[in-house]
């Protein structure tokens, strides 16, 4: 595992500047969004979903409009009032019973961890129904972090020094040996990976103004015609460029 320091304020500061409707909007027509319904079951009543580590709770709410039985917990978020959100650990998912879950939902959430994946894979295999799924990402140790890793490993040593920057222990970002291992080793049978997000990785190379205007998307929808863009998210979507450069790995795993 790569290890990230950086200098934030936290969780709590960081939904604080987001909504809830941008974000279901923003979900609803990602690549992320298409990749995850086509690997989960049919929405059936009896199926439990549960989002674990749901922020603001735009899965939740997606999900809930696809007919799914969902419920989400964050351990930094207010739950909203119109969804059935829980503030908790994902450690302790006292909200569920044992062996209650049929999918169990955490991207972006167990590379925070500093200890480690496993008790929160742990607690994600007790709620877990014999033959459920869980679907699990986190940052992806890609072609291209190999091929830098010393560079990234040397260069967030220098962050994370008292001396330096004092940066904090931020995530860790995974091979995908390590992550299957780490499910594995919680009784759980890693069925495929997939890996996504490829224009991630680049843009957090830019600086934040920079950034911005890209997210924005102003100056590239203005010297860009739209079969043009059409044409790089394809390429970057082939299976050997999300090797390359896909941001994320999401795991899928099944109880045994």
């Amino acid at each position: 595992m790569i290890a990230y320091y950086a200098n934030n304020a936290g969780w709590d500061a960081a939904w604080s500047s987001r909504s809830l409707a941008n974000e279901v909007v923003a979900l609803r027509h990602s690549p992320l969004f298409k990749l995850v319904r086509s690997l989960m079951p049919p929405p059936l009543t009896s199926t439990l979903v549960l989002d674990a580590g749901c922020g603001l709770g735009a899965w939740v709410a997606l999900l809930i409009e696809q007919g799914y039985r969902v419920v989400g917990v964050d351990a930094t978020t207010p739950p909203p009032s119109s969804l059935p959100v829980y503030q908790g650990q994902v450690e302790n998912l006292w909200m569920v019973g044992k062996e209650n879950v049929g999918v169990y939902l955490s991207l972006g959430v167990i590379e925070h961890e500093a200890q480690g994946p496993d008790r929160i894979l742990r607690e994600a295999a007790r709620v877990l129904k014999p033959g459920g799924l869980a679907l699990v990402s986190v940052p992806y140790v890609n072609g291209l972090r190999r091929v830098l890793s010393p560079w990234i490993k040397a260069r967030q040593r220098i962050k994370s020094h008292p001396l330096g920057q004092g940066a904090q222990f931020y995530q860790y970002a995974f091979t995908q040996h390590e992550l299957t291992a780490a499910l594995v080793k919680q009784g759980l049978r890693v069925v495929s990976t997939h890996p996504y997000g490829p224009t991630k990785m680049f843009r957090t190379w830019f600086s934040e103004k920079s950034r911005d205007a890209y997210d924005a998307g102003a100056t590239w929808r203005m010297v860009s015609p739209t079969y043009f863009r059409r044409a790089i998210r394809w390429f970057l979507y082939t299976r050997p460029m999300l090797r390359l450069c896909g941001h994320m790995l999401l795991a899928v795993a099944v109880k045994k």
